[in-house]
Order: structure tokens, then C-alpha cells, then sequence
């Protein structure tokens, strides 16, 4: 048998490569592609050794190459935790990121859980922000639309593999087929322009979540102008972006007429990330 048919060589060579494409976290990936290809865990990983079968070997040399491929980790162990749960992901869908937490805690901190609310996730995606809020909004109702069928087929299992019953998924854009009024309307929606350098980073990912013409703005404005129409007097309209662009959807939402009390919050990394608005 080779010595790279040997667990602790095959760790090592694969750290190696990955150290030496200057990745940041290359211990934690290799930690968490080895546990996904043979089922062992990474703190087993540090002093056990083992003759790795041929299946596992392959699964292992497979997935680090599309790891040195760029390919994101969470597509290659097809999960990604968020919040306090765990998200089932494909190419389908927006891998979930830390950033986006940061809407789950303004919603979260505007509201109670024994409090009976009505919310509305426009371009749910994995599902991750809807169903972190059914989680800890038990006596809510959550509506997640989205446009892409195999979006909302992935949220719906996600919303099983956490026991989430309070949420119904709806196929559309944005707002168009909602008829009710609620507390809160939150999104994600795309927010990156056409030109912008960091989607060479991002191909993986479906582009349709990515995104939005006029620079990046073009959903977002819609949303503030539409979202109007299904939102209760003095509910809110949160909306995550980028982190240059809190500025101008201020400027916006201003000019709309139809909200008070907007303002912008800033991420972890003091980056502006969501802006929120009140319905008049």
C-alpha cells in the first residue's frame, strides 16, 4: 500500500496544498472534508491514523480538488450552520453568511417571542432567514417567496430538517402575489452590479441571488417602493446590502415619502449592512 493511501500523509499533503494557496482556514477545511469523506471527527483527526479504502480515498481526492478549485466548502459538504441551525445548500441557493445574522437580530430585537407577528421573507433562498425566525418567533407566521423552484424546494427541506412548521413557501417575485399586511418584511435580495470585481469570486453561486442592475440597486429600490403596499402602519421593511450602499438607500427611502425612523446598522466587521425603515 502507498503512503498516501494512509490518513495521517493524506492530511498532511492536502494542508500542504492548501497552505500553500493561502488560504486562511485551510486546518478547519481539511478538518471538515475529512469528517464529511470518512466520517471522522476532527478531534479524532489529530491521533488516529488509518488505510483509507478506496471509496474513501476517491471521495478525498475529489473533493480537495474542487476545493483547490475554489469551489466554496459548504457546496462541497452540502451544509452550512447559520445562526443556531443547520442549512442544507446546493448551487441553487446563496450560501448563507455571518452578515446576514445580523438581520435575524434586529428582527428578533424589535419583537418578542411570545408575541404573535406576521413576516414576510422576500428571496428566501436556502431559507436561512425565515426559518431562523420561526425558530425564535414560535407564535409567528412566515411567508417566504421566491422566484427560483429549486430554491424554495431545498428552504422547504431546510424547514423540515429544523421542525419548523410556521412558515409557508410561495413561488414568486418579491411581493407581487402577497395580499396580506405585515408586522415585519425582511430580504436579502441581490445587491451586487453587473461589473463589480468581487463576482469572480462568486461563480459558484447562483447569479440570479447576486446580481441587480442600476449598480446594484435596482431590487433594492424596487422593494421600497412596493413594499408599501403589504406592510401595517409603523411595521418595518429591513433589507440587507452592501456595505457601501447604506448612504444612497437612505437618500431613497427619504425621497419615497411612505417611511420614518431609517436608519442603517452596522455588521461585526463595522461594515453598514441593513437598512430598516418604518411604513407611515
Amino acid at each position: 500500500m502507498k503512503q498516501n493511501d494512509f490518513l495521517q500523509n493524506w492530511r498532511k499533503k492536502a494542508l500542504d496544498k492548501l497552505k500553500n494557496q493561502g488560504r486562511d482556514e485551510y486546518l478547519l477545511e481539511i478538518q471538515l472534508l475529512i469528517e464529511h469523506c470518512t466520517g471522522i471527527n476532527s478531534a479524532k483527526q489529530l491521533w488516529f491514523d488509518k488505510e483509507l479504502n478506496n471509496a474513501e480515498l476517491e471521495r478525498l481526492n475529489y473533493s480537495l480538488q474542487e476545493l483547490l478549485n475554489n469551489k466554496p466548502l459548504a457546496y462541497i459538504l452540502g451544509e452550512k450552520d447559520f445562526y443556531d441551525i443547520k442549512l442544507h445548500v446546493n448551487q441553487n441557493c446563496l450560501i448563507p453568511r455571518p452578515e446576514t445574522e445580523l438581520l435575524v437580530d434586529t428582527v428578533l430585537a424589535l419583537t418578542n417571542k411570545n408575541k404573535v407577528v406576521n413576516i414576510a421573507d422576500l428571496g428566501t433562498g436556502s431559507g436561512a432567514i425565515a426559518i431562523t425566525l420561526a425558530k425564535h418567533l414560535p407564535h409567528s407566521q412566515i411567508t417566504a417567496i421566491d422566484i427560483s423552484v429549486p430554491a424554495l424546494e431545498i428552504a422547504s427541506r431546510n424547514a423540515q430538517l429544523n421542525g419548523i412548521s410556521n412558515i409557508s413557501f410561495h413561488l414568486g417575485n418579491w411581493n407581487d402575489n402577497l395580499s396580506d399586511e405585515f408586522d415585519f418584511i425582511v430580504s436579502n435580495p441581490p445587491y451586487i452590479a453587473e461589473d463589480d470585481p468581487h463576482l469572480a469570486n462568486l461563480s459558484f453561486e447562483p447569479q440570479q441571488a447576486l446580481i441587480a442592475k442600476n449598480n446594484g440597486f435596482a431590487d433594492i429600490f424596487y422593494l421600497i417602493d412596493n413594499c408599501t403596499l403589504n406592510l401595517k402602519k409603523d411595521s418595518y421593511l429591513i433589507i440587507e446590502h452592501g456595505y457601501e450602499q447604506g448612504q444612497e438607500i437612505r437618500k431613497y427611502a427619504e425621497n419615497n415619502g411612505n417611511y420614518y425612523n431609517i436608519k442603517t446598522l452596522r455588521d461585526l466587521a463595522n461594515n453598514e449592512r441593513i437598512t430598516l425603515m418604518q411604513k407611515k
